[in-house]
């Protein structure tokens, strides 16, 4: 092939020449991971520009290769498309190769067994089951017992992987049948199958021979029925596919050290097949091996084989080792199936039953009976609140269900937009009610939609900050556990994340000032000190999520569904000493709106004089310390200092004739705050 196409290059002026460097037996497929690093090293190195690979390596060095649908016909490659080169030639819709040839697996029958017996060829493992024992007792009888029935190949190399794979396949229930799930009937079935096969036709040692053993059996002969690849120069057996679950079903693994498919077409050929057998060649039910499973094939086929073992010579039970088969690649999440872990349905629940709690709590403050209690800030902002809790719970349903770009996208936007919509309407009333009238106060207190909207928007802006996609899709993989994906932040998602948490802490730390100033105003004492227990407990919440995020979890359920339980916390808390707490004082007290609001009208009223004594006694105090080093910065600290204490001990705001004159408006008015 080389010779023919040097030639051709010669005879049409293509300044190429190709020359075939062969690697042997040295590394041999059969030991994938001598073939695996030789073929690693080469490829990512210059020397060659063309390789013969194994089908088994597509998804390995898929990324290494170029893409050949760019370089040749749809037409031709739809000559291959049909077939198993689908599955062996292609990576990520990529076609990585095309075949030159196959490699699979068929059984050679003794035919001076079989004949001898009157036994056929057979097409289902019960009949080669049975078959296998009744000539081997029959051989026994009369002093042949150096036969075997059948090799089974189910040893600790790759040629054991092929055994394995292609004998489930078997098992599926008809012939368009996929590959069957793992675990399943059909799969649970096999298992069954060959651990009978080596029970009762079988040694455990004779299943475990390698390759080689079963080349001896073909050259000596002392065999009824054998499992190899396909020889074409073995002529004196008769060669048939691998048999199934029932008669019509087969299947074989493909294998050899390159690409290899013929073109399906190429059997429907006239002039082929008046050389070939081509029913025979069509027959063969052909599977690709597992490559697509991991980007480490030879890490996964040995787990797939050694798994399978425990069960075929070890005392697990098929169902456990095909369960931890499938967990070697399958990912693990969150989900309303039960069968796996029921914290996903109880997250649901959870939600459902809180949202609607928190929904229909909002009626307290359209009740003329409850008002007053909710006197703390105006109607539509204690909804917003509300709803900025029932924001923070939505972002548990990005912890449910399959992990995607979106989710990681959603996680953090959400749970940022419903922190803000949660507590910037508190924060508003905070800073209008600064003991102090100033024009900041006035300003927030009278512009309270739009102070809100400047938060909401830094949260978009800080968000849009990474213009790529700031979260990757990273694999948890799990040894001897369950498997589990991540939102890994980019570089530029990073800044994204740390300048939004920065934000958050600093809101924090700004409603706890504001907390601490107004600590002792009497109308609002109750509010703060509520308000107060919500911060911390908020301050706990988001330590907790960011521990959770640094730490390497090898538990899905822990990974998933303990932040999802802290952003349920964080929003319950929120509700409870922000909102909640009003509704159970509401309904324990026995007082009517006019009573309540008069009783702390009174109380304000009757405390001003004492408020204003010690104010000015503490400030007194104060300044004539401050007055005697004012030219030092230690002063000038002593008299921030002395003024925020001022302002901590103050039980009411110096704009007193403005509280009375909107309080008396209030009462007379029937309280339409709202």
């Amino acid at each position: 092939m080389i010779d023919s196409f040097n030639k051709y290059a010669k005879q049409n002026n293509l300044d190429i020449t190709v020359s075939l460097d062969l690697y042997t037996n040295e590394n041999s497929t059969s030991l994938v991971t001598d073939y695996e690093s030789m073929l690693d090293s080469l490829i990512q190195s210059d020397s060659y520009d063309l390789y013969f690979y194994d089908n088994i390596y597509s998804t390995k060095f898929g990324p290494h290769l170029l893409n050949i649908k760019e370089w040749i016909s749809q037409e031709h490659l739809n000559l291959y498309s049909e077939g198993i080169a689908s599955q062996s030639c292609v990576y990520n819709d990529k076609w990585v190769g095309l075949p030159i040839n196959i490699d699979f697996a068929v059984i050679y029958s003794n035919p001076l067994y079989t004949n001898k017996y009157n036994v056929p060829a057979p097409k289902t493992w019960e009949e080669l089951l049975e078959s296998g024992k009744y000539i081997i007792n029959e051989e026994a009888k009369i002093g042949n017992t150096d036969l075997i029935a059948y090799n089974g190949l189910f040893n600790s190399l790759e040629s054991g992987t092929c055994s394995l794979y292609e004998f489930i396949y078997s098992y599926r229930n008809s012939v368009n049948d996929p590959y069957p799930q793992l675990p399943s009937q059909e799969s649970i079935d096999a298992l069954e199958m060959m651990k009978k096969l080596t029970q009762e036709i079988n040694t455990e040692s004779q299943f475990q021979n390698d390759d080689g053993y079963t080349g001896s059996k073909l050259m000596d002969g002392k065999f009824v029925f054998l499992k190899f690849w396909y020889l074409s120069m073995v002529t004196n057996y008769t060669i048939s596919p691998i048999p199934g679950v029932r008669e019509g079903i087969s299947g074989s693994a493909i294998g050899g050290y390159n690409l290899g498919i013929s073109i399906p077409s190429l059997y429907d050929d006239e002039e082929v097949c008046a050389t070939v057998d081509c029913a025979f060649f069509k027959s063969i039910q052909l599977v690709a091996r597992p490559t697509s499973k991991s980007n480490n094939y030879s890490n996964y086929s040995e787990k797939f084989r050694n798994y399978i073992y425990e069960f075929l010579y070890g005392d697990k039970s098929a169902y456990d080792v095909l369960k931890k088969i499938n967990d070697i690649s399958k990912f693990y999440y969150l989900s309303l199936d039960r069968s796996e872990t029921p914290f996903g349905l109880i997250i649901i629940i959870s939600f459902i039953i809180l949202t609607l709690t928190m929904v229909f709590s909002l009626k307290f403050i359209y009740m003329n009976k409850y008002k007053p209690y909710f006197r703390f800030i105006p109607g539509d902002m204690w909804i917003l609140s509300v709803f900025g809790c029932i924001l923070i719970m939505c972002t548990c349903f990005t912890g449910l269900g399959e992990v995607t770009l979106l989710k990681c996208q959603l996680k953090l936007l959400t749970f940022s937009v419903g922190f803000t919509l949660s507590l910037i309407p508190v924060f508003c009333k905070l800073i209008a009610n600064f003991p102090d009238e100033n024009s900041i106060s006035k300003w927030v207190d009278n512009h309270k939609y739009i102070f809100l909207s400047v938060f909401i928007l830094c949260d978009f802006l800080l968000y849009s900050l990474s213009f790529n996609t700031p979260y990757t899709i990273e694999p948890k993989l799990v040894d001897d556990g369950q498997n589990y994906q991540k939102c890994k932040t980019t570089k530029s998602g990073k800044l994204m994340v740390y300048l939004i948490l920065i934000s958050k802490l600093i809101i924090i730390l700004c409603i706890l000032f504001f907390t601490f100033v107004e600590w002792n105003m009497e109308l609002t004492r109750d509010d703060i000190r509520y308000l107060s227990v919500a911060l911390y407990m908020d301050i706990i919440s988001f330590g907790v999520l960011m521990f959770i995020n640094f730490m390497d979890l090898n538990n899905y359920i822990v990974y998933y569904g303990v932040p999802d339980f802290i952003y349920l916390f964080f929003a319950v808390t929120n509700y409870i000493f922000l909102y909640g707490f009003r509704i159970i004082r509401a309904l324990m007290g026995k007082e009517s709106e006019d009573e309540i609001f008069l009783k702390n009208f009174r109380k304000n009223t009757s405390s001003n004089g004492n408020v204003y004594l010690m104010n000015s006694s503490t400030s007194n105090k104060f300044g004539s310390a401050s007055c005697s080093n004012n030219s030092s910065s230690k002063d000038l600290s002593n008299q921030l200092s002395s003024k925020i204490l001022n302002y901590h001990y103050r039980k009411n705001t110096n704009n007193t004739s403005d509280f009375s004159t909107a309080s008396t408006t209030q009462l007379t008015s029937n309280s339409n705050y709202y």
